[in-house]
């Protein structure tokens, strides 16, 4: 309780000094030292992608710091250390071979120091944009680094951001809480120690903020701010969202500590890993099933199967998760998005994401693999399905939930490459960890398309 009230404190005082800045901030700190790092990283990041490519138009900073919102460390020497990677869109007609983004992107890493998530848009399809939260905080929660001002075309409103985009910030953070950069099983019981300790600091705050976005979104009532957010969710919990109410009656209280503490908090370490971890994790499995319950109108229950809901709702969810965008396609080409033609739609956007995959499949790793094609699902939310699965499986440190590993196992190991497991390895902490590397792996390599997605 002592830190949550050095939190809030601090937090009041960094509100009542913000005022009207005459300069863009990368965090709430507003501190000289911090932007002068994230605008050397700009300059350095700026000066690679000029020289690589010849024909950048844009150069815009999205998502923490983009937004004023980035977290970031300083080190018992003085030194400043971003904990979020750089969020950066590249406005540009270039096409870009993707070896040519695998060493661009290789090389900003190592001259910044920090993960650079690029994403190219081409210019002349700017207002094909598709509705997601991405392209709205590109639009209105961002920072023009170098180059014109294509913001203002971006062809969307906060109205446009389909619910889809709350599950999204749900699984995904699933994929952050088993993180193999920062989590093993036995960190649990034996600690978290160094870097690993920081990064997992982060990472569990920030399921916390995310859970925000998602009922924000839900709710209606979403800001493209954590702190704007973190407090319409306080204002509106009970009253929009009883049940969840009622089974995580301290949750929106919670959510506003941890978005406070990962916005302010310059020395981490002050909290304890292994608790946070788990209640990170136990908090996100009950919203994760209200909100799916909600979207399907299914009843909820306080002590929810997650995992049980998942594997029975997998096609449903992929159908709920990219109606919208076919609805947009529709509307942006002059046809009505009626249930019958998107009903039609969705096997040829299966089509479209499987043959996507598939690409990068052989970009990475050098092999497409047919399965997710042949039994036309989705190859997001089986990823999705399956991680979401690795982390309900954590019980403790040496004894895995077989049944969820199993799942899992079964769902990756027929879309990529994974190591050959027998039952009796899935339920040993080595067959956890190699089918947690497998749908990590896995996830990376859908995301990697360097070209943001447009109609």
């Amino acid at each position: 309780m002592n830190i949550h009230h050095k939190i809030l404190s601090l937090n009041d005082k960094v509100t009542i000094e913000l005022g009207s800045p005459s300069s863009f901030h990368y965090t709430v700190h507003r501190y000289p030292d911090i932007d002068e790092v994230v605008e050397r990283h700009m300059k350095i990041i700026v000066d690679e992608i000029t020289k690589t490519l010849e024909d950048v138009d844009s150069i815009v900073l999205s998502g923490g710091f983009g937004r004023g919102e980035g977290s970031v460390k300083r080190q018992s020497d003085g030194t400043i250390i971003p904990m979020n990677d750089y969020d950066l869109f590249v406005f540009t007609d270039d096409s870009i071979p993707f070896g040519v983004f695998q060493r661009l992107t290789k090389r900003l890493r190592e001259r910044v120091g920090v993960d650079v998530d690029l994403k190219f848009i081409p210019v002349a399809k700017v207002k094909n944009l598709i509705p997601d939260l991405w392209a709205f905080e590109l639009k209105t929660a961002s920072n023009v680094v170098w180059g014109k001002d294509f913001r203002a075309k971006i062809d969307m409103t906060k109205e446009d951001i389909p619910l889809s985009v709350g599950l999204n910030a749900l699984f995904i953070r699933n994929i952050g809480l088993v993180n193999p950069e920062c989590f093993e099983p036995q960190f649990l019981t034996k600690g978290f120690f160094g870097w690993k300790r920081t990064l997992m600091e982060y990472e569990a705050s920030k399921t916390f903020l995310e859970i925000c976005t998602a009922l924000c979104l839900l709710g209606g009532f979403y800001a493209p701010s954590y702190l704007q957010r973190a407090h319409l969710l306080r204002q509106n919990y009970s009253k929009a969202f009883s049940e969840l109410s009622d089974t995580l009656p301290s949750l929106a209280e919670d959510i506003e500590f941890y978005t406070q503490y990962k916005l302010m908090a310059l020395e981490t370490g002050r909290l304890d890993i292994t608790k946070l971890w788990l209640k990170a994790r136990d908090e996100l499995r009950i919203v994760m099933s209200f909100f799916i319950c909600r979207i399907f109108a299914l009843s909820f229950k306080p002590n929810p199967d997650l995992a049980n809901l998942l594997l029975t709702r997998r096609r449903q969810l992929a159908e709920f998760y990219f109606r919208p965008y076919i609805c947009c396609a529709l509307k942006r080409i002059g046809i009505p998005p009626w249930s019958f033609l998107v009903k039609s739609a969705i096997p040829m956007v299966r089509l479209y994401e499987n043959t996507r995959y598939m690409r990068s499949c052989h970009n990475v790793v050098g092999k497409a693999y047919l399965n997710p094609l042949l039994t036309f699902r989705s190859p997001l939310i089986d990823i999705y399905v399956s991680i979401a699965l690795m982390a309900l499986a954590i019980q403790n440190d040496t004894m895995p939930d077989g049944r969820c590993v199993k799942e899992a196992y079964n769902i990756i190991s027929s879309m990529f490459p994974c190591q050959k497991l027998a039952d009796e390895d899935l339920r040993t902490v080595s067959g956890w960890r190699a089918v947690r590397d497998a749908a990590a792996s896995s996830f990376k390599t859908y995301a990697s398309p360097a070209t943001a997605m447009t109609f």
